[in-house]
Parts: C-alpha cells; sequence; structure tokens
C-alpha cells in the first residue's frame, strides 16, 4: 500500500523539463521500487502539481528528486561577472557539474558602447 504522498509545483514552463522526452523522467520515476504515482495535474491559475505516492518517505523523495525542476535567480553585479563566470564560462561550468544543475542562464542588461 503506497502510505506516502508528496505535492509540489512547478512553473509553466519548466513542466516539459520535469517530464522529460516522452514522459521519460516520469517513467524512469515510476519504476524506482515503492513508488506508485507520479502525476502532472495542469492548476487553473498556471504551473502544474506533480503528485508523488510511494510505499516510504524516502522512495518518494527519491521520485520527487528524478522529476522536480527549479529555477532560482541569483543576482550578481555587473563588476563581479568576470570572476564568477571565467574565462568562457568555466567558473560557471563547474558550478553545473559539481551542484548537478541542468542548466545555467546568465542574463543582464547589455551595456551601450559610446
Amino acid at each position: 500500500r503506497y502510505q506516502e504522498r508528496i505535492q509540489f509545483s512547478v512553473e509553466e514552463d519548466l513542466v516539459a523539463v520535469c517530464l522529460g522526452r516522452r514522459g521519460a523522467n516520469v517513467r524512469k520515476a515510476r519504476g524506482l521500487p515503492g513508488v506508485g504515482l507520479v502525476e502532472c495535474i495542469p492548476l487553473p491559475s498556471g504551473g502544474h502539481r506533480f503528485v508523488v505516492t510511494a510505499k516510504t518517505d524516502s522512495q518518494a523523495a527519491a521520485a520527487r528528486e528524478l522529476v522536480e525542476h527549479v529555477r532560482v535567480r541569483v543576482p550578481i553585479k555587473r563588476e563581479d561577472m568576470a570572476g564568477i563566470c571565467g574565462r568562457n564560462k568555466m567558473h560557471l561550468k563547474a558550478v553545473q557539474r559539481a551542484a548537478k544543475l541542468a542548466s545555467i542562464k546568465v542574463t543582464g542588461k547589455k551595456r551601450s558602447l559610446r
């Protein structure tokens, strides 16, 4: 019997990443031992809610780990950008590998040349 239930919300533009190509992430999560349901429910306000049921809390958490993706925005001062990014984004790539991030996106206002 599946006793543990985890629910989490995902922003609209991250749903495809959470589902995976042709639902691959959901299939992997459902294939974990003790995992029963992994369901994606659209919300009327936008975004989606994922529901995971499993026999134990740790099994539900493992399924969530496979499916959930989040976006975190970190403001960085312009004068610190070069040191943080590194040459050819070398530092960012190292952070991405170490933290097992799907992607890192650097955005900002373009400096006008005069």
